[in-house]
């Protein structure tokens, strides 16, 4: 990777660049099932790791990779001329990129598949990761590689809102304040919606030239993108629904008894998004 990387060149390439190749991804997958069957079938095997030791390395490392990514992707976005106008950024990006944006671009695959680590975390800490948890950590990646196949025009706004909301969402868990959990899950919520208005007028410039020449980018994996970021939209919207306001009702309904207590609350487990973390 290192060889591949410092080469003024570098550029990411299907079947060349280190782990960007469908078989590596493939095999990492299969790897990162198996991981999950065996944690939740013999949970004893997991359980002598120092996990919470581990995360909390884990999770700073993640947010600070994550707040580099989004100012190397600045600056590298910047050279290219992509900062120039609206269509650079999200519809006609400008080609060839700089080497700092392919660097970063690729480091931000390579993110996605050491986020995979997370869920090593939670078995290890014998807690058992909640679907949206696993469906989001298991397509990720892949999201990210057929994008960079597809040469995607949208990969400039994934990158940037992810890495944002990553940087605060890693270090939330580094450093958990329970009072801004709620604004992660929403501000989560908002980078799909914005992304989803990015990938649909995408995809409406190549069905109708009412809108303008067609946005770089294969088409499919815009129609793909549109898919997945809906789900993690619906997801992500229902555990928002029964995680906070879910709690919020339950709570006015005891405060409603004559026999609640006035003070305390029952606890509440530290739970975020995409990752369920416990301190």
């Amino acid at each position: 990777v290192w060889k591949h990387v410092t080469d003024p060149g570098f550029r990411w390439t299907e079947g060349v660049t280190p782990l960007a190749n469908v078989g590596a991804l493939a095999m990492i997958h299969v790897a990162y099932i198996t991981m999950i069957i065996v944690g939740l079938l013999q949970p004893s095997l997991f359980g002598r790791f120092p996990a919470r030791l581990v995360s909390k390395f884990h999770n700073l490392a993640l947010s600070l990779a994550s707040l580099a990514m989004v100012v190397g992707h600045l600056v590298g976005t910047y050279q290219d001329g992509g900062l120039s106008s609206l269509d650079a950024y999200l519809c006609h990006i400008p080609k060839p990129r700089s080497h700092l944006s392919e660097l970063v671009f690729y480091a931000f695959y390579l993110s996605k598949l050491w986020e995979l680590f997370d869920t090593f975390l939670l078995l290890c800490l014998q807690k058992t990761p909640i679907w949206l948890h696993l469906i989001h950590h298991s397509t990720t990646a892949g999201m990210c590689f057929f994008a960079y196949r597809g040469d995607a025009s949208t990969s400039n706004l994934v990158l940037v809102t992810n890495c944002t909301v990553h940087t605060i969402m890693y270090f939330y868990y580094y450093y958990p304040i329970t009072q801004i959990r709620r604004y992660i899950t929403t501000l989560q919520m908002v980078q799909f919606v914005v992304v989803m208005v990015d990938l649909l007028y995408v995809t409406l410039t190549k069905v109708s030239p009412a809108f303008g020449p067609p946005c770089t980018g294969d088409a499919m994996t815009d129609y793909l993108g549109l898919f997945f970021y809906a789900l993690f939209l619906t997801m992500f919207g229902n555990f928002f629904r029964q995680q906070y306001q879910g709690q919020a009702k339950g709570k006015r309904a005891e405060l409603a008894k004559p026999s609640a207590p006035l003070i305390g609350s029952p606890d509440v487990v530290l739970t975020s998004l995409p990752v369920v973390m416990y301190w």
